[in-house]
């Protein structure tokens, strides 16, 4: 049995790899080969009750047929999803010509490689999305094999996210003049992870669960033990509801060992290696956590290359990341200016608090807790009629706020006086108003309506 300190939330002090399994588990991906025939959400869903996990998602839905490479995100990684889903796929594909073609696998190979570029593509039939005109991008393709007696071709095909390869399919063998249809598919890599990636299978999943946590023995199925769990599992109705599981820190294990389960979860950080990346000082990381912007003073090291809208990742010292961010600034420009926003957070990663909270300890926020003490400032820290006049010096932009978003003018001697507009001077006219006043301003208004 696990000890109490075992379960526990992440240490300002993990590794990635050596965060404790639970937490390994709920901050990691898994490079799934999909089965045939049970959907992507099936097969999710499957994941979600071996792991005994809040949440999963994954990188881009496969038709039921399709096999192949499926990141599945666990819990917190499920953060990661959409930027995954947009990454780029490729695809091995079989096709089926329905008739002869002239000049053979010369022909099939020109054709291919004229489907390249931004193409028009209508989703077909039995489609998860609107049927609608739309337009998606073949970076690169390539014949592998051309079986001509038989009328099948084997491509390799790199794409971006949205593309339908039966469509592609279908117009290839319109381009060839013999028609043709998509005999069978398989993906081969999505985003940054491939088929030589520490691809596992359904089977590796539940046989690292297995060794880690353990089954409930004689929990109904055919003659208990694991196959009868396994059996039970996919054929839920074969059986009575069984009991709700018990607390994490009460469940038997097998063997004790998480060798397997490591093997088969890999961190999340695995699936941001393509980004560029941003090293941040341990006080930043929980602001981050929070939703602040990353400002220089709490930037450690950057990598080359960033430009200004580009997708970079915050990491910790410790390799973990904490945030999608967008770069604000250069590579030259973090490195010659001492002040300013790095980076701005698109999509934070990491859970709040993991960090110790580092803000609100420097001169002007003690300075600030102060006033507010006093009542020279509000509960809320706005300026009142009694906040310090170097105070409001030092902070040009709560000075502004406390004038109504503009910064003071100097008056003039000779100035006009300042002109009211909108629905204040309005009020300002009808301050004093008698009723014989206010009656006849309506009727002249009612008249001037009339004509």
């Amino acid at each position: 049995m696990f000890p109490s300190s075992f379960f526990r939330f992440p240490s300002a002090s993990a590794h990635p790899p050596s965060l404790h399994p639970p937490d390994y588990v709920r901050y990691g991906v898994i490079n799934l080969d999909k089965p045939s025939n049970p959907s992507s959400h099936e097969v999710v869903a499957w994941i979600r009750r071996i792991l005994r996990v809040d949440k999963t998602g994954h990188s881009g839905t496969l038709d039921p047929k399709v096999t192949g490479n499926l990141i599945v995100c666990v819990d917190r990684a499920t953060r990661l999803v959409k930027s995954q889903q947009g990454a780029g796929k490729e695809y091995v594909c079989v096709a089926r010509l329905h008739g002869p073609v002239e000049g053979g696998k010369a022909a099939v190979a020109r054709a291919l490689a004229s489907l390249t570029g931004a193409l028009f593509q209508r989703p077909p039939l039995i489609s998860a999305v609107k049927r609608q005109l739309r337009v998606r991008t073949i970076y690169e393709s390539k014949l592998l094999e051309f079986d001509e007696p038989r009328g099948l071709a084997v491509f390799w095909v790199s794409c971006e996210a949205g593309t339908y390869i039966r469509t592609l399919c279908v117009h290839l063998g319109l381009l060839l003049g013999a028609g043709g249809h998509m005999q069978e598919l398989r993906r081969v890599r999505s985003g940054a992870l491939g088929e030589t990636d520490n691809m596992v299978t359904m089977h590796d999943v539940l046989d690292a669960q297995w060794v880690r946590r353990g089954e409930e023995r004689g929990a109904g199925g055919k003659g208990g033990g694991f196959w009868g769990g396994l059996f039970a599992f996919f054929f839920p109705c074969s059986r009575p509801p069984p009991p709700p599981p018990p607390p994490a820190p009460q469940v038997m294990d097998n063997h004790k060992d998480e060798a397997y389960l490591r093997r088969v979860v890999m961190p999340l950080e695995t699936v941001l290696t393509k980004h560029k990346r941003l090293v941040v000082k341990d006080s930043a990381v929980n602001a981050l956590c929070y939703g602040a912007k990353l400002m220089l003073p709490g930037l450690l090291r950057y990598e080359n290359g960033i430009e200004c809208g580009d997708e970079v990742v915050a990491m910790t010292t410790k390799g973990e990341a904490v945030a999608v961010a967008i770069a604000q600034m250069t590579t030259s420009t973090m490195a010659t200016c001492d002040h300013g926003c790095a980076a701005r957070v698109k999509r934070v990663i990491m859970e709040r608090d993991t960090y110790p909270r580092r803000w609100g300890l420097g001169p002007m926020a003690a300075k600030k807790k102060q006033l507010i003490a006093e009542g020279k400032l509000d509960k809320h820290g706005r300026p009142t009629a009694e906040t310090p006049a170097e105070y409001l010096r030092a902070l040009p932009d709560v000075a502004a706020a406390a004038n109504g978003g503009a910064a003071p003018a100097p008056a003039a001697a000779d100035a006009p006086p300042a002109k009211a507009d909108g629905k204040d001077s309005k009020k300002a006219k009808r301050e004093g108003e008698t009723p014989e006043e206010k009656a006849a301003r309506k009727a002249a208004k009612k008249a001037k309506k009339g004509t």
